[in-house]
């Protein structure tokens, strides 16, 4: 008799002889588990574009095995990755009861910068200046390597989830909380992948914000954005700023 499927099968067997005596029945229980422990990983965080996250993460693994148990594993425990990655690989592997071993692997990419200054070596990258108030939902990377790369001028206040300097820092005690991570590898372009948007004409020319509240809409802005005072709250969206730049005052 073969047996193939995987669980527990029970034979019943007896022995009957030449006169027709039938001895007491015997049972014998054979389990076979013939398939791989499930490795499966769970990915909690907030997902951006192209494969990335732009929060914190936390990986977690199910390890099972429906037909023998898991005996063991490891690396199964959850990881949460905080800072920036271009690509953390965690693995997880099981052993089940049979003595069968299965492994899983992911990767992921973690940014959560909200502002990102690119240039390498300018001095005042990043500038608040006095009585301003900028606040991040998320990190704030400067990536260039002046020794004045992110200035905060006054009263100015800067809040961010993180502060990520390649150079040097000049602020008032207390003016950027959590206080700023400076000396950092400077963080590769974001957008290096994307093609330049195309655009036409102008939506919006020479913008200034004095005072009050506004919110902006995405669109076309020739000649910057200048925001001296008030609140500005941007609408999501694609801006294209065509000269001037982004000034907040």
């Amino acid at each position: 008799m073969a047996i193939s499927a995987n669980g527990s099968t029970i034979l019943t067997y007896f022995a009957v002889d030449n006169a027709g005596n039938i001895e007491s029945a015997h049972m014998l229980t054979v389990n076979i588990d013939s398939t791989l422990p499930a490795i499966v990983p769970s990915i909690s965080g907030t997902l951006g574009a192209n494969g990335w996250y732009v929060s914190n993460v936390t990986v977690s693994w199910s390890v099972t095995d429906s037909v023998s148990g898991i005996a063991s594993s490891s690396g199964c425990g959850p990881v949460t990755l905080t800072a920036c990655t271009t690509g953390t690989t965690l693995s997880c592997s099981g052993t089940s009861v049979a003595g069968l071993t299965n492994s899983g692997a992911v990767t992921v990419k973690v940014d959560e910068a909200r502002v990102q200054t690119l240039d390498p070596s300018a001095a005042n990258s990043f500038v608040a200046n006095t009585n301003t108030t900028v606040t991040a939902n998320g990190e704030i990377v400067v990536d260039s390597n002046s020794s004045k790369a992110l200035e905060v001028l006054g009263n100015g206040k800067v809040t961010a989830n993180a502060v990520s300097v390649t150079g040097g820092v000049s602020a008032p005690a207390g003016a950027i909380s959590p206080p700023p991570i400076t000396g950092v590898s400077p963080r590769p372009d974001p957008f290096s992948s994307l093609a330049a948007p195309t655009y036409s004409g102008c939506n919006f020319t020479n913008y200034i914000m004095i005072t009050g509240s506004e919110t902006l809409a995405p669109g076309v802005y020739c000649g910057g954005i200048t925001i001296l005072g008030g609140k500005s709250t941007f609408n999501p969206g694609l801006y294209v700023v065509n000269g001037g730049g982004l000034a907040i005052k």
